[in-house]
């Protein structure tokens, strides 16, 4: 391993336990500041970062025309995305919506079979039911107790809308520069959220400004967004695309980590099985989408028969 590798791997040991992270920040949030609101200043704080990223890198820019396409993903990748998030966690603790927002993966390959055409394979099959199983376990202790679980309903919808952004991504944007897409998307996802703060929040400013929320909006804004953003596609240009992206697999296993240290959430075992189920079920997902990248790539290569 090249000590250049050995850089990219802890940059993205870095982004794994920041994102993990931002779920209890983003709860703790809750407690100075609406939904929409903190997301306003998280994403905006990041967008403009980007952006200026964006100016600064020459070959990263998009054209015109594609303004239409980047205000619907940003509408679905930030706005509805976040606002499901952030609305839901006021009921769900910051551990259990991560392992419910990490669904994604499967919702992707569903929506990607629906509208792209993408075939579903045994593996997929295998790692949808998995996931759907791990769902059950984890909302299965609270439905049982006739606990109201709108809250998780909110961050499912959130991963589908996720999920649907990265279709989108994909059908319309696979080849633009995803630096100035993520950028350009999440400022007018920011202006969604802006728009929903004054319709749905007496001011999109908070009570009283604190150091913790300061800190908070400057974590989720500088960290979370825009170094994480601009980091994940540092190391997916230097590292294995599959194994860069396994490794969000982490991120719901850190945040019910951090969760439980600093939130005294407890661990329970369905919360552990459920856990194990949904990240079996995205791992499956993502191994069958990588044998297929092979499978493609060593088709394309000269000398190579499928």
């Amino acid at each position: 391993m090249t000590a250049k590798n050995k850089g990219s791997y802890l940059m993205l040991l870095a982004v794994t336990v920041i994102w993990g992270y931002t779920w209890v920040a983003q709860k703790l949030g809750l407690h100075y500041m609406g939904p929409f609101s903190f997301s306003v200043f998280r994403f905006g704080l990041g967008s403009l970062i980007l952006i200026g990223l964006i100016l600064l890198k020459k070959n990263a820019t998009v054209a015109v025309k594609d303004l239409p396409a980047l205000i619907l993903l940003g509408l679905l990748m930030t706005t509805a995305t976040f606002s499901f998030w952030m609305v839901g966690m006021r009921d769900v603790s910051a551990g259990t919506a991560a392992l419910i927002a990490y669904t994604m993966p499967m919702w992707t390959m569903l929506l990607a079979h629906r509208f792209l055409g993408e075939p579903l394979t045994v593996q997929k099959g295998a790692g949808l039911a998995a996931g759907l199983g791990g769902l059950a376990l984890i909302a299965g202790p609270s439905a049982a107790s006739g606990q109201d679980l709108s809250g998780a309903f909110l961050v499912l919808l959130g991963s589908i809308s996720w999920a649907a952004s990265n279709v989108l991504t994909k059908a319309r944007f696979s080849k633009y520069d995803m630096l100035a897409v993520t950028g350009i998307q999440m400022f007018f996802g920011a202006v969604g959220l802006f728009l929903l703060t004054l319709l749905f929040e007496p001011s999109p400013l908070p009570e009283r400004w604190t150091p913790e929320l300061i800190a908070l909006i400057l974590f989720t804004g500088i960290l979370a967004s825009a170094f994480s953003f601009f980091a994940w596609f540092y190391t997916l240009s230097r590292l294995p695309a599959g194994k860069t992206a396994v490794s969000v697999l982490l991120v719901p296993v850190f945040a019910l980590l951090f969760d439980w240290l600093q939130m005294n959430e407890p661990i329970t075992w369905e919360t552990v099985a459920g856990c194990i189920l949904v990240l079996t079920g995205i791992a499956l997902v993502q191994r069958s989408e990588e044998s297929k990248k092979s499978r493609d790539h060593g088709k394309k290569r000269p000398g190579i028969r499928g």
